[in-house]
């Protein structure tokens, strides 16, 4: 523990220093203990560990981790925190369980503010709380440079609901993230084990509140989301990657406005599978969301929402209807025509497969269209979504065909018509993602010119294709004239000098 007053501190207490190692032993360590504050020797909260101002660097980092062959097993039984450490840079925690934590304001089995942390080798698990305080089985505030990996989160949510009317809201989660930045989460499983139809149950990943620096990213691959209400995963953050994971049974993955700082910037979706086979009233499922916000422009982001893709994924539903707010794919439900205009051209969706056994798919922007809320937008067949918006124009409606789904097994039939998509598919080149992401267009919608700019690259050549494919134009300036072209959607093939190449999706209005 780091106790606020050295009066506080025990007989056996000892200083840590950079290079230290915490070795836990077999067993259940169940004594909570408060690290003081200025109410006295019992204020300051209640954990199992508590570290605070404690700095290493890359040389030596802090370590608590099982001793060899240890199993140990943090238990704070509902009176406390399993782990919390902040104000600190360079800690790596491994080889853990964290089980029956509690908080009851912003927290979680394991809670951190630290640079520079890796937390691998964990289960977290049954941790409760206070569902509108963020509960959550892993909280970082502030946290930068971190991952997280090779761990199962599960089960982590408020059991009660006392201040929700009993019913589980979306501040309920696995994990949960707030500003930092440069967070990678890989190789984990991240499950309810209760179905979402359960009233009482929490999300999988969310990123709240986004990061400020307009360079840090978030890149979450390779998990298994299973049973997760509300969202499997949310990211209100910038430079956010999503893929390669499979997602079962749960809620929407996508892009969130969560109610606080929120940047919708270079956000890419990319082979994933998500199926879902059971469906909640009170909870979208199972597919792709993006509620659109323009509220937090600033200096740093002065296009925010820009740049999001969704493609090269497999989205299995079976919904027996669908509605304004529950389609396969759902964008701005309630938003005006202004707020329309500005995400249309800035969203891309591309060769995804999307299937329905009961029914034909339901893509929506705007759905809710009418009084207040415009007049843009509405419910989409996938012809007319790939017609009238030039979204998804080579992607197909069609069975995946998959393996075993009693089974989980999402891996493909030979002969799929989706062979090229989903968890299983190739991994995306790095030069296409890394242009994608450092490319903007403006203006956008034009009526005349646009301008291609580009981020530490040398434009080869661009090429302009309608929505029919066919070849256009072919410029060699990034000053780009289309007065002359017919109102529509028009697709942008840019070629870096090494090599690199996007697409974007142009308007001529």
């Amino acid at each position: 523990m780091t106790y606020y007053n050295s009066s506080f501190k025990p007989a056996q207490w000892e200083e840590l220093n950079p290079g230290d190692t915490i070795f836990l032993m077999d067993g259940v360590h169940n004594t909570v203990l408060n690290p003081g504050g200025g109410g006295g020797s019992t204020d300051g909260g209640s954990y199992i560990g508590y570290f605070r101002t404690k700095h290493g660097d890359t040389n030596n980092w802090f370590y608590i981790k099982a001793y060899p062959g240890a199993n140990p097993i943090l238990d704070p039984e509902g009176t406390g925190l399993g782990l919390r450490v902040y104000q600190s840079s360079y800690w790596d925690i491994s080889g853990i369980t964290i089980r029956n934590a509690y908080s009851g304001g912003e927290g979680g089995g394991i809670s951190l503010g630290v640079d520079n942390a890796k937390i691998h080798d964990v289960e977290v698990y049954d941790t409760d709380g206070v569902d509108n305080n963020n509960m959550s089985g892993l909280h970082c505030s502030g946290c930068w440079d971190m991952e997280i990996y090779n761990s199962s989160f599960h089960d982590n949510y408020d059991r009660t609901n006392t201040d929700t009317g009993g019913e589980s809201t979306p501040n309920s989660s696995n994990m949960v993230f707030f500003r930092g930045g440069n967070i990678s989460i890989y190789n984990n499983q991240i499950y309810n084990s209760v179905p979402i139809t359960n009233s009482k149950s929490g999300v999988g990943i969310k990123y709240k509140h986004a990061s400020t620096d307009p360079n840090a990213y978030f890149n979450v691959y390779n998990n298994t989301f299973k049973n997760l209400k509300h969202n499997a995963f949310s990211t209100g953050t910038a430079n956010t990657h999503f893929h390669h994971n499979i997602v079962i049974n749960s809620g929407n993955v996508g892009s969130f406005n969560h109610g606080g700082i929120t940047h919708q910037t270079n956000q890419l979706f990319e082979y994933n599978t998500i199926y879902s086979s059971i469906y909640s009233n009170g909870s979208s499922t199972g597919g792709f969301y993006l509620s659109p916000t323009t509220a937090y422009q600033n200096t740093d982001f002065p296009d925010d929402p820009t740049n999001i893709i969704f493609r090269n994924n497999i989205v299995y539903g079976t919904r027996t209807s669908y509605n304004n707010e529950n389609g396969i794919v759902n964008i701005g439900t309630y938003m005006s025509d202004v707020l329309y205009n500005e995400i249309y051209p800035e969203i891309t969706f591309e060769n995804n497969c999307y299937y329905n056994p009961n029914l034909a798919v339901s893509l929506n922007i705007g759905a809710a269209n009418g009084g207040s809320y415009g007049t843009l937008g509405g419910r989409y067949s996938l012809s007319d979504w790939q017609s009238t918006l030039g979204f998804d124009t080579n992607s197909v409606e069609a069975d995946p065909m998959f393996e075993s789904i009693t089974n989980d097994n999402f891996q493909l039939i030979n002969g799929s018509p989706c062979a090229n998509m989903g968890v299983y598919a190739q991994v995306l080149s790095i030069n296409d993602e890394t242009l994608n992401s450092t490319i903007s267009i403006h203006p956008n919608p034009t009526n005349n010119t646009f301008i291609i700019n580009l981020k530490n690259e040398t434009l080869e050549k661009a090429i302009i294709y309608n929505q029919l494919g066919q070849q256009i134009k072919e410029v060699t300036t990034k000053q780009v004239n289309i007065s002359n072209l017919s109102n529509g959607i028009y697709f942008v093939k840019i070629t870096s000098q090494s090599g690199k190449i996007a697409t974007k999706k142009i308007i001529k209005n």
